[in-house]
Formats: structure tokens, sequence, C-alpha cells
């Protein structure tokens, strides 16, 4: 008896067809920090609905003052910050935020900005209705749809997003 034959078709969303995209971004440093406004420029010039969440990671804020500044930003900009703080020892986001985050309506696609493995992350984007996930890294606790790496080549979270995006319109041409 012969063994099934399992095949997986990757389907590319078209880029042109998408109306709503999560973000989920751990941000390691102040250089990502001042890459905000970039980011929420891109998706406004794409004509996207995006919910952006913002994990912190490490000492990117010299003082609690300077964290409260940045969730203050966030909250005027709309988009969703999770200091760390607000990560139990275990990696569970802690609050309403997350619950609600996880019954929006369904996203046309999720976007993990990540440099390696984080299991808060992965928690954040399993947990998100989406058709499409794409990511820079190889999850270990969940399944991303795509995974385009980030290198030298693309050194900022807006460049990530617009060669993603490129990426995914040759994929649907050919």
């Amino acid at each position: 008896m012969k063994a099934l034959e399992v095949s997986h078709i990757r389907v590319f969303p078209n880029v042109e067809e998408l109306e709503r995209v999560a973000l989920v971004w751990r941000m390691e440093n102040q250089e990502e920090v001042a890459q905000l406004d970039a980011v929420l420029d891109f998706f406004k010039s794409a004509k996207l609905e995006a919910t952006v969440v913002i994990v912190e990671y490490g000492k990117i804020f010299r003082s609690k003052a300077a964290r409260e500044e940045f969730s203050l930003l966030c909250d005027d900009k709309g988009v969703i910050f999770i200091p760390k703080d607000q990560i139990k020892w275990y990696g569970f986001p802690k609050g309403e935020v997350v619950k609600q985050l996880f019954h929006e309506p369904q996203y046309d696609m999720c976007v993990c900005i990540c440099g390696s493995s984080d299991f808060t992350v992965e928690y954040l984007a399993s947990g998100i209705k989406s058709n499409f996930t794409a990511g820079m890294f190889e999850p270990q606790w969940c399944n991303f749809s795509f995974i385009l790496k980030k290198g030298s080549f693309l050194p900022t979270a807006q460049e990530y997003l617009v060669a993603l995006f490129e990426y995914m319109r040759k994929m649907n041409q050919e």
C-alpha cells in the first residue's frame, strides 16, 4: 500500500486586493522606534487598514518616562503597544488588549517583524485570525505561510515590508 502524498500549494495574496493587515513587531532598539512613522506611512500609502502591535523587547527605553511617552505616542497613532512588564514570565501577554485583538474580524494578512524566534510574537501571530502569515524567521511554535528572512539588505522594517509586498506581487504575476 502506497502512502498518501500531501502537497501544499502556497497561494500568495493579491497585494492589490488586501484590505486589512495586522503587523506584529518586536522592537529591539531605538532605531526601530524611530521607524514607526515610516511603517505607518507605508500602510497609509498602500491604502491598507492596519493594526500594528508592538512588543517591547530588551532595554529599548532608558527610563520609565520614555516608555510611557512612547506608549502615549502609540495611543495617538492607533498602535497597540505591549510593554515588557505586560508580558508574563512565560511569554503570554497580559491584558484585555490581547483578547480584543484575537476577537477582531479576519485579517487578509499578518506580518511578523522579529529578528529571531520569539514565543510572544508567535503566540500573537497564531491568535490573530488571518488568511496568510508572513515572517522573517523560522517559527518554533506556530506555522507561517511564508518566510522572507531579513538580511543586511533589508535593514529597516519599512524596507522589509516593501520587499515582502513586492515579492508577493511578483509571485502573483508568475
